[in-house]
């Protein structure tokens, strides 16, 4: 029985890949399965090539595996473009329309084909082309022995909203695709599934986790304006933020949403953006802005190929170096990579502490891999009771405000470098808020001694916020000479590539960098000096974190250094880190 399945549904947009992708990635969840998706989808709505993977596995999986057991093909091109990622005893079932034999270039010896007439069957037996993706859903759970019972659960979940006429017609298909099995080609037993206990583990994309980090740690003020691959997080907000006393605005463009998340902030509210390379690029003005006038925003940036519009709908780590040195002028901040599903809601959560109590705007660096596919995680590593909020210096009470000669002190020196944080409305609650340089009333003013004041106590919080942030996390083999750093949506493919590596002897510890800026120097260097190589691997071509890397360690240690990188949009399989060790290694 299989513990480790991989399923390909590929066509043109608009031939219902993805709704046959999130179909049997629920089933595949109800069988007690970790899941984990990979959507590759055009920017365009319909028309061009499309997939959707799923795989599904007795234990977390937070990536896609080499090779697919499956591939669902609506049409002979998506054979072609996908033959590359079918082994030896992979399954190909193609709609077989035209009842043509399939030419030599479209065959993989060792792949088993099977055409079925998917399109006729939907139009002439059930009135309906379209359900052709219910029928291929069918065909799986028949081979994967899934009752027919978790399938129409399933079909329910996806389709009640659309009516009681649209779930049978899918309950129908389905029924339809596992006859199909039955009459023509047997059970594939070698791929029949084994059948766990759903525990009831949770199914989402990235973007949910986020936005449900963001609620549980007291944001109640998003604005955004739709960009892939960051628009879930405004959709989801939009409907959820109500319920928790707080508002979801769409604004008219980025650059207005940063100044309402600003303005929101100063008025006491946690605050937050989401945007991806272009609209952050706009917002970094308002960036700057925050810096100067220390008001906290959450910014939530999930990385897409570019440069300029580039491959939108593509994920990437091309943006490491801008975001850390965006904006104009010197002020802190903080850069946050999460790389699990318990990270991206519990680093949304530490987002707003550490933006509230050092009074900057702190950064969750994702992309788009783990912002737009989903992943399943145990329930109980998700709760919201273990949720602190911890708001720094807030001042609430009119009766504690620093004052001056009748000034009300919101930038007061502070040897920490955090001024207490003044709200308006509060009882006598008036001083300035300007991005020009200020005193520490916040009036603007250009005098040499207070302007050297107030660069240093904004830079004097990078020394007590180093202090505090998320460390890397370390996965050590012992008397390993081998180690990877990497940060990020790479995790998954690293941590089956360490894998694979152990059971040949070759160990590699991994250290995985969480706080991106500031740059954890120190446990940077301790982790390479035992090492005799240590690999960088990332998705960007010029090797932003080996840069950095390099800049952390000193000179004797760089010939240790070799890059992995990739840069073509799609996610890292684990056998592209594993070649390219094991070539080092020769």
């Amino acid at each position: 029985m299989k513990e480790d399945v991989q399923v390909r549904i590929a066509g043109i947009a608009g031939d219902g890949s993805f709704i046959t992708g999130e179909v049997l990635a629920s089933i595949l969840k109800k069988i007690g399965y970790y899941v984990v998706t990979v959507k590759d989808f055009p920017s365009n709505i319909r028309g061009l090539p499309s997939n959707y993977t799923v795989r599904g596995s007795s234990k977390p999986v937070y990536g896609r595996n080499d090779y697919d057991d499956f591939l669902i093909a609506f049409d002979i091109p998506s054979i072609k473009t996908h033959l590359r990622d079918l082994k030896e005893g992979s399954v190909c079932i193609y709609d077989s329309r035209d009842g043509k034999e399939l030419s030599d270039d479209l065959k993989k010896e060792g792949v088993f084909y099977v055409p079925l007439p998917l399109r006729e069957i939907a139009r002439k037996e059930l009135g309906l082309e379209l359900i052709k993706n219910m029928v291929a859903v069918g065909v799986l759970s028949e081979i994967f022995g899934v009752d027919e019972e978790i399938t129409d659960r399933v079909i329910l979940e996806n389709f009640k909203r659309k009516g009681e006429k649209v779930v049978e017609l899918n309950k129908k298909a389905v029924l339809r695709g596992r006859e199909l099995v039955r009459e023509n080609h047997g059970r594939f037993p070698e791929f029949k599934l084994k059948k766990y206990n759903d525990p009831g583990r949770i199914l989402a994309m990235g973007n949910d986790f986020v936005s449900m980090g963001a609620i549980a740690g007291g944001c109640r003020f998003l604005a955004a304006y739709p960009i892939t691959p960051s628009s879930e997080i405004l959709e989801f907000l939009s409907k959820e933020m109500k319920k928790f006393g707080g508002a979801a605005i769409q604004a008219e463009d980025e650059i207005s949403s940063i100044n309402m998340a600003i303005g929101a902030s100063i008025a006491g509210l946690r605050a937050m953006v989401a945007s991806s390379g272009p609209g952050v690029a706009l917002k970094t003005e308002g960036l700057s802005y925050a810096g100067m006038t220390e008001t906290p925003i959450v910014i939530y940036y999930a990385m897409r190929v570019g440069p300029s519009t580039g491959l939108p709908t593509k994920t990437s780590q091309e943006d490491l170096l801008y975001i850390i040195f965006a904006g104009h002028g010197e002020f802190p901040r903080l850069i946050l990579m999460p790389a699990t599903p318990d990270e991206l809601f519990y680093l949304t959560v530490e987002a707003f502490n550490f933006a509230e109590e050092f009074q900057i705007p702190v950064i969750i660096l994702t992309d788009q891999f783990l912002a737009q596919n989903k992943f399943t995680i145990d329930k109980e590593k998700i709760d919201p009771k273990k949720v602190e909020i911890r708001r720094g210096k807030i001042v609430l009470n009119g009766n504690d405000v620093p004052r001056n000669n009748g000034f009300l002190l919101r930038y007061k020196i502070e040897e920490d470098g955090i001024s207490p944080r003044i709200i308006p409305g509060i009882k006598e609650g008036v001083f300035g808020t300007t991005g020009y340089e200020h005193d520490e009333a916040g009036y603007g003013t250009e005098d040499e001694d207070n302007r050297v004041s107030m660069v240093k106590k904004r830079m004097s919080k990078i020394k007590h916020l180093i202090k505090r942030v998320p460390p890397p996390v370390l996965y050590e083999k012992k008397n390993a000479k081998i180690g990877i750093i990497s940060a990020g949506s790479t995790f998954g493919p690293i941590m089956e590539t360490i894998e694979r590596l152990e059971k040949d002897g070759i160990s590699v510890s991994f250290l995985r960098i969480v706080t991106l800026w500031p740059f954890p120097e120190d446990e940077v260097r301790k982790f390479v000096e035992d090492k005799e190589k240590i690999f960088i691997v990332e998705q960007n071509y010029k090797g932003q974190l080996r840069f950095l890397v390099e800049n952390a360690i000193i000179d004797i240690h760089k010939n240790k250094i070799r890059g992995i990188t990739k840069f073509s949009g799609r996610p890292f399989k684990p056998l592209e880190i594993e070649e390219k060790i094991r070539e080092e290694l020769k």
